[in-house]
């Protein structure tokens, strides 16, 4: 190899870190200036104010901002290496994103209510081609270093900004039966962020020498411990499901047997322990100590009922993209259970609501699709 070629391969190198670190600057301000601050403002019952109901029916001018500045970056990607947009159209998955994407938007045409729809579609549209720009400028296993160092100063901001704004328990805080951690957005959204943040140290973990397998592995711990304090039971069962799959994937069968051995005999010692004492227990640390509402799921099964009525209104198309959750509709659905739902708290029903059973039926091929090649690079 040449000077010349060494110079030009160090300055291709430079120039991927600098793009990586910019990508990774402009997804964390936009993420981060779209948390709900939920520690300066406790919701009430089931009442909406007056700046809410405006977000609702128009949206909020800072969501507007950002959108904006997150699509002129990602214009920039995408003239910068239009050359792998045939790479990522023709694939299965893209195909199938495409189509995906292509039935909201015309959704627009039997929407409820067209200009909340239209809204809908316009920021969507920016989510798909922001995700299609970056993808065309990074590497897959690049994903998990985007994903650490975008939710990692998520809890450390939120533990900060609880205990300034007198919203932590303080120093015992880990023994208090009614705190959640919520930091600056709903305890589910942390949720989310903290199992994000425990999977992306778990992968790059892999790849580390000794002192680097330590760090990550001491993030997981601290992400887990966060995660745990959320008591959002759905973010903590998807993470361990994720987590099994990917050790399941990465791991050798003589480690997730001694792993699976090893649980079984703790097991097994616990209930010689403590014997009928021990179910309650697990029930009670798999609910993470929010036992008197596991029952219902908060209210969750109840509001899906009711949904499924309105899903069986309008079962084929659906209310438009974003169009069924209306002013009049979140007010009347949220003084008929006695909480605020402003969404269904489940992408699926939300799915049916919004696109149909069709659009459902597209959206759970997708998932399945990206489900089994997720498996199979896993694997490779």
């Amino acid at each position: 190899m040449t000077t010349l070629e060494s110079g030009s391969n160090v300055t291709h190198f430079s120039a991927s870190k600098v793009l990586l670190l910019l990508i990774i600057l402009v997804l964390f301000f936009v993420y981060f200036s779209q948390q709900d601050t939920y520690y300066e403002v406790r919701r009430s019952e089931f009442t909406f104010s007056e700046e809410e109901i405006s977000v609702i029916t128009s949206g909020g001018s800072e969501k507007r901002t950002t959108y904006l500045l997150l699509f002129l970056f990602c214009t920039i990607l995408f003239i910068k290496n239009t050359r792998r947009l045939s790479l990522i159209s023709n694939e299965a998955l893209g195909f199938l994103i495409l189509v995906n994407f292509s039935w909201a938007v015309l959704s627009f045409f039997w929407a409820d209510n067209p200009a909340l729809t239209g809204r809908r579609i316009v920021l969507l549209s920016i989510q798909y081609f922001a995700a299609m720009s970056i993808a065309m400028n990074v590497r897959l296993r690049q994903l998990p270093t985007i994903i650490f160092w975008i939710t990692a100063p998520i809890p450390i901001i939120g533990f900060f900004s609880s205990w300034a704004h007198g919203t932590h328990p303080g120093l015992w805080w880990f023994q208090a039966a009614d705190y959640r951690f919520y930091g600056t957005m709903h305890a589910e959204g942390q949720a989310l962020n903290c199992g994000m943040l425990f999977l992306a140290a778990a992968t790059m973990r892999e790849n580390g020498d000794r002192l680097t397998r330590r760090l990550f592995l001491g993030v997981m711990l601290v992400a887990a411990i966060f995660l745990v304090l959320t008591k959002a039971r759905g973010p903590f069962i998807a993470t361990i499901i994720a987590f099994g799959v990917f050790s399941l994937c990465t791991k050798k069968r003589s480690t997730l047997v001694a792993y699976s051995f090893s649980v079984i005999v703790v097991l097994g010692v616990l209930s010689l322990v403590f014997g009928d004492a021990l179910l309650p227990s697990l029930s009670s640390g798999m609910n993470l100590g929010r036992q008197e509402t596991s029952g219902g799921m908060t209210g969750r099964i109840d509001l899906w009922r009711h949904l499924s009525g309105f899903v069986a209104e309008r079962p084929v198309l659906g209310y438009g993209l974003g169009g069924f959750w209306t002013v009049d509709r979140t007010l009347a659905i949220a003084e008929f259970h006695q909480w605020r739902a402003g969404e269904s708290h489940s992408i699926y029903v939300d799915t049916a609501l919004d696109l149909g059973l069709i659009g459902l039926g597209i959206f759970l091929i997708l998932v399945i699709v990206a489900w089994l090649r997720t498996w199979r690079i896993c694997v490779n």
